[in-house]
């Protein structure tokens, strides 16, 4: 499991890398506080270390790659005036989104792939992004991860790593 990881942080080092939503959270969320991770509604299923384990799986990349829908998601979950959060939150989300490389794709173009009925526009987004510049993803979502498996795409599924380490 860890040499596959790394394998793959190496092969995609320089081309980018996509963290699905959930664990965007986590990273935005630990990187402000990480005493909060447990406690906010978002990141509550993970733990402190979860955030050290990301921070390492990404620490090689040098190209951060996210999608609108992603970013529509991330506001959504925080809610810009939720109480959990601060300026200095909000600050650190618009300096990840500074320095991502953001990819568009049209909701029109990812409504005429099939599995955006069961899957969504944010996910289908995720695959056509990878896809078409061959990035890793990283995901939390077991469904996501088996979608992209099934059409050869490589990825790290988030909860693999934490149970091959917490085991």
């Amino acid at each position: 499991m860890i040499d596959r990881v790394h394998e793959l942080t190496s092969q995609y080092r320089a081309k980018g890398v996509i963290l699905d939503a959930n664990l965007l959270m986590l990273l935005l969320v630990g990187s402000y506080d990480r005493a909060r991770i447990p406690s906010f509604k978002r990141t509550k299923r993970y733990i402190e270390d979860d955030y050290d384990i990301l921070r390492l799986i990404i620490g090689p990349f040098k190209k951060f790659v996210t999608t609108p829908a992603i970013l529509v998601e991330i506001s959504n979950l925080t809610g810009a005036i939720d109480s959990h959060f601060d300026a200095p939150f909000f600050d650190l989300f618009r300096e990840y989104v500074q320095n991502a490389y953001e990819v568009y794709i049209p909701s029109v173009e990812l409504m005429e792939i099939s599995e955006w009925l069961e899957y969504g526009l944010t996910d289908v987004g995720i695959i056509q992004a990878a896809r078409q510049h061959e990035y890793l993803i990283i995901t939390d979502d077991m469904r996501l991860h088996a979608l992209l498996e099934l059409a050869g795409m490589d990825v790290i599924g988030f909860s693999n790593v934490r149970g091959y380490i917490y085991d």
